[in-house]
């Protein structure tokens, strides 16, 4: 799994590039899921805790995509917020509003836009992690958390601004690669 995180002062992007090919349409029955957790707070005791990343994650979003029988041109994509008490799947009932998810031409990477108005980002780090899954079964993972060697750093706001202005004509995100092996 490869994860590649960008942003700028508009959007978060988030890709995750698998070894197999993404089942865009899905023709076996199964739901897939591409969970991006963002602890933003660097708390393993606040938020999400899944049981593959405990002691090193507090999730307080999600950002998912998932494909279904009745996706056809795309991943369905949304975000949520995290309203439980840590080991429940408790993502509240307002759904965030999300930018845009698609499958790359290679049909190897999930790659998802989410509007950063609806993330609470601080300056400074964050933790993450990465999850693929058919229906419940848990595919792979990727953490990138306290006890992991993390965190992932985030500019400050004028930095974002000043940065995706002076790199507007090659992409206008700053990023960030980790690759699990």
């Amino acid at each position: 799994m490869e994860v590649t995180y960008a942003f700028n002062e508009t959007y978060v992007a988030v890709n995750v590039t698998v070894a197999a090919t993404i089942p865009l349409p899905v023709t076996d029955g199964y739901v897939y899921f591409y969970n991006f957790f963002l602890d933003v707070d660097k708390n393993p005791s606040t938020g999400y805790r899944p049981w593959w990343a405990r002691d090193e994650l507090g999730a307080e979003y999600l950002v998912q995509a998932y494909i279904d029988s009745t996706t056809t041109q795309k991943p369905v994509a949304r975000v949520w917020r995290y309203t439980g008490k840590g080991d429940d799947w408790s993502w509240g009932t307002e759904e965030l509003d999300i930018y845009d998810a698609r499958v790359s031409d290679d049909g190897k990477t999930i790659e998802l836009y989410a509007k950063k108005e609806y993330l609470v980002l601080p300056s400074g780090d964050v933790y993450f992690a990465v999850s693929t899954q058919r229906e419940d079964v848990l595919a792979d993972y990727l953490v990138v958390g306290s006890g992991t060697g993390g965190p992932v750093p985030i500019p400050e706001p004028a930095l974002l601004v000043a940065a995706s202005t002076a790199a507007a004509l090659l992409v206008g995100f700053i990023g960030f690669t980790v690759r699990r092996f």
